[in-house]
């Protein structure tokens, strides 16, 4: 694209450019509204249409903005603007890729739990909020009564399968939304009729299909395996902007995984193991501070006799200072932390970092209230993990890069063109700094960023290679580190296998260390990740384009 035009290094981004990526939002946010109140300014009072027309509208409107897309795109010449219509082509491809291959509404209960969810997250964030709002939240909640029954037509015609971790996960909502309504003052007649339904459609998951389980997988034939790898590479090039297929990213996950398995077993060499960080509760409170006191929890709220909140808060005071201090990140202003609604435990399984918060605020976290209910003191294992959720959500993560991008030339148009590798790319690479506080951190690091590769080399692994391979690689990392073995014979171990977060590192690893050799050593690395943040979450490789231009 672009090969026979002389590309100008211009950094302003032409009328019609700035045009289509207006058209692209205002189509987003008309279909997918309740999805672009996530990242954008809320939509109340209109949702998601999941019926055949709705999902039928939708797809045609994005196949008429893709042509528009790839002419603008074919005519572009400067960099600012191939950069934008490139990552606009690749976030209408993504949305065609979900819509027409991954079809979630068809084919998986959860994708319907985590939309309830989202839908109902603004109305939980504020209670002041709700008191001009009644109107709004009847009528979402009997939007979701349409969209389960919806669900119910897909599995009846068989397409839609249910397992039962998701039976679980509708009936712990249904509890949340029953208990959210009861709180709501001034309850009119149909809002309750509305909430009750949605209560008995979650409940009757579980009530009427005990034994509803998702199939086991079957052998698939050569044919299967060819569309697969098909669509994994439309997935990696395009959807997600790499421009590498399948192949390259397996030999890649799997070079990558061994580096970190290597460096694992040298921070084990020097003491710092794996089982010493799961044991000990005596760990140097010196290197990290005591937890900061955080507000008391209303009566209705989770208890957090162990300070929880607190660590969290004392860990991502600690990035900061020590970040600002070393002169590796100039950090942003101090955020929010806060116990998240029940009815976002499906979205927030751990903690979940919003930009929008319905106020001044410059963003939130909300954590988990399962991680508040503990029975004993935080072991060092543990205190590192929640480090790690505070340098990949907040700082130097998620709340760093949203905040940074407010310079970036794109910054009208993030609330729907962030590109989940650099988002999730940037704040991955984020997580190693709790070592820059605390070095025997190390080997818990290690540790985790092994559980972000390894369940996706050994997934390209089993596509590419076959699951005989796939498991002599997994039999030779444990052999390799043998501290693995107890955790990788545990559930879940290979479970956090979400692929933009492997994917996202790898890129984000390569963009920046091009982007260092660029700017040369008299370029401190302060200033190195101030341009590369300044950009934005688009694509890591087209970043580091923008950034070789970005002055100081």
């Amino acid at each position: 694209m672009n090969q026979h035009i002389q590309v100008s290094n211009s950094l302003e981004v032409c009328s019609v450019c700035q045009k289509l990526a207006e058209k692209t939002r205002s189509l987003w946010r008309q279909h997918r509204p309740v999805t672009a109140s996530l990242w954008g300014e809320p939509i109340l009072h209109r949702a998601e249409d999941l019926s055949t027309r709705g999902h039928e509208g939708w797809i045609s409107a994005l196949e008429t903005l893709a042509l528009e897309t790839n002419n603008i795109c074919s005519q572009v010449t400067t960099l600012a603007d191939i950069v934008l219509c490139n990552e606009i082509a690749r976030f209408i491809d993504y949305q065609l890729y979900q819509a027409t291959t991954q079809r979630p509404y068809h084919k998986r209960l959860i994708s319907y739990l985590s939309l309830i969810s989202t839908a109902l997250l603004p109305f939980t964030l504020k209670t002041e909020y709700l008191s001009t709002m009644k109107e709004a939240l009847t009528e979402r909640l009997t939007t979701i009564n349409t969209w389960l029954d919806y669900a119910e037509i897909h599995y009846t015609s068989g397409e839609l399968t249910v397992s039962s971790a998701e039976v679980s996960q509708a009936i712990v909502l249904a509890t949340a939304i029953a208990d959210f309504i009861s709180r709501q003052e001034c309850q009119t007649h149909h809002l309750q009729e509305e909430g009750n339904k949605i209560c008995l459609q979650l409940r009757r998951w579980e009530e009427e299909r005990p034994q509803r389980t998702t199939p086991s997988q079957k052998v698939q034939n050569n044919q299967q395996q060819e569309n697969q790898i098909d669509q994994f590479n439309h997935l990696l090039t395009q959807c997600y902007g790499t421009l590498k297929p399948l192949d390259w990213w397996q030999s890649t996950l799997v070079e990558r995984l061994w580096i970190e398995v290597e460096t694992l077993n040298q921070a084990e060499a020097q003491g710092d193991t794996l089982q010493a960080a799961a044991t000990a509760s005596d760990w140097n409170y010196e290197v990290w501070g005591h937890p900061q006191e955080t507000n008391k929890a209303l009566p209705d709220e989770p208890k957090d006799p162990y300070h929880i909140l607190g660590w969290i808060t004392q860990a991502y005071n600690s990035l900061q200072t020590s970040l600002t201090e070393h002169n590796i990140i100039n950090t942003s202003p101090p955020t929010s932390i806060a116990v998240a609604p029940p009815i976002t435990q499906i979205l927030v399984p751990e903690a979940l970092f919003l930009r929008v918060t319905h106020g001044n605020s410059p963003g939130q976290l909300l954590v988990s209230p399962l991680l508040l209910q503990r029975q004993q003191p935080l072991l060092r294992r543990e205190f590192l993990r929640l480090a790690i959720i505070a340098a990949h959500e907040l700082c130097p993560g998620h709340y760093q890069h949203v905040d940074q991008q407010s310079k970036s030339i794109f910054a009208p148009y993030f609330d729907f063109l962030q590109n989940p590798i650099g988002f999730e790319g940037w704040a991955v690479y984020g997580e190693r700094f709790i070592t820059h506080i605390d070095p025997s951190a190390q080997a818990i690091s290690s540790y985790h960023l092994i559980r972000r590769l390894l369940p996706n080399a050994l997934i390209f692994t089993n596509i590419y290679r076959g699951r005989e391979e796939a498991n002599k690689l997994l039999q030779q990392v444990i052999r390799q580190c043998p501290s693995l073995a107890p955790s990788a014979g545990r559930p879940g171990f290979l479970s956090e296998s979400s692929l933009v977060y492997a994917i996202g590192l790898i890129e984000t690893e390569t963009s920046i260390e091009e982007l260092r050799a660029h700017l040369g050593s008299e370029v401190d690395r302060a200033e190195t990740y101030r341009r590369y943040l300044s950009q934005g979450p688009i694509a890591p490789s087209a970043v580091v384009k923008l950034a070789k231009l970005h002055q100081k």
